[in-house]
């Protein structure tokens, strides 16, 4: 289980097949286009939310969420900062 943060709960990650494009390339090139799928399917790609389609999914809840706010109040620190000089400079 992996918890996706867009949907904000522990989900199930698969692998879905995008039908459509499947059928047609398989019809234009020949059925060649399925073997070249299956190859890409099996090693390349990624899992997704079975509910929004997000690939990028956290082992936990706290995911990367505590570096995120860290960074996000680093660069909130740094703007007062800059805004405090600029009003003593004046």
């Amino acid at each position: 289980m992996k918890y996706c943060p867009y949907c904000n709960r522990m989900v199930k990650p698969t692998k879905k097949v995008a039908w459509i494009p499947f059928i047609v390339l398989c019809l234009l090139t020949g059925f060649m286009w399925a073997f070249i799928y299956a190859i890409y399917y099996a090693f390349f790609k990624s899992k997704q939310c079975p509910i929004c389609g997000a690939y990028k999914l956290w082992d936990s809840p706290e995911g990367n969420e505590p570096s995120l706010n860290k960074k996000i109040t680093n660069a909130s620190v740094d703007l007062v900062k800059k805004g405090i000089n600029k009003i003593n400079k004046d």
